[in-house]
This record gives C-alpha cells, structure tokens and sequence, in this order.
C-alpha cells in the first residue's frame, strides 16, 4: 500500500505546504490522507476491496478505478504531466514539506520511479504504473505508513 498512502501523504502535504510552506506533523499527514480519500475516492468509484488489493500490492486485482484513483491523487499535486509520465521535479519539490525522515526514502524512490510510466495513452494506467513502481520500490516506506 505503499504506493496509495505514500501518495496520500506527499500530496496531502504539499496542499497544505503550498499555503503554510512549513513541514508537516503527522497528524497533519494523516488529515490529509484522509481529505485525498475523501476526494478521489467518490470521483473514482473505486472501491474499498480494490484500496484493500492495492494496500497490499494486488495490483493485477483492481479495475481501472484503481488507476483512476491514483491519477486523482498524482494530478492533484501535479505529480502527472499532461504526457502522463511522472513528474519527478514536482515529486522531489514535494519531499521538502514532509519530516526529514521521508526525505531519502522519497528521493529514491521516486528517481527508481521516474520513468515508470508506460502505458501514457492512458492516465489512469499510466497512474497505475506510477504506483505500483512507488509500491515495489519502498519496503521502507510500507512498513512506515503500512
């Protein structure tokens, strides 16, 4: 699940960041997790099995929804190019409003993610790519916001 709460918890982060443009408590990370829930989720119609699935890597599971979602969740923070490829500069801005302890993890995953995007005729695929590159390359970070 790496993949969806490492996004819920940078994007959420660089919302609030953008306006206070200070670094994020983790009770301000899990308030917005829960806002990107809260908005992606309905726009979506993905369902909880498939939040569930992801959460625990079934990427092969989850119907386009699930890719939607993500799409939702990059785009809100403008972690997805129009190309839908990933922006990594966006990515790697973003790391600067979370606790110093995401930092290097963040940084490596999204330069092993920066090209994860295949699939960019499709946003929500694309997205899915995204966050399954996120998902399998934080051990780190799943046992952290697992």
């Amino acid at each position: 699940m790496l993949s969806i709460k490492f996004l819920f918890l940078v994007t959420t982060l660089c919302c609030v960041a953008y306006y206070v443009n200070a670094v994020f408590t983790e009770k301000q990370i899990e308030s917005g997790k829960r806002m990107m829930l809260n908005i992606c989720k309905p726009r979506t119609n993905v369902t909880d099995d498939e939040l569930e699935d992801m959460k625990n890597g079934d990427f092969d599971k989850v119907s386009r929804a699930a890719g939607c979602f993500i799409n939702c969740v990059l785009a809100s923070h403008k972690w997805q190019n129009k190309d839908n490829t990933f922006n990594i500069d966006a990515g790697l801005a973003s790391l600067k409003n979370l606790p110093e302890k995401y930092h290097e993890e963040g940084q490596r995953v999204m330069k092993a993610c920066k090209d994860a995007a295949k699939t960019v005729n499709d946003k929500c695929i694309s997205a899915m790519e995204i966050g399954k590159c996120f998902y399998e390359n934080s051990e780190e970070l799943r046992k952290i916001l697992g």
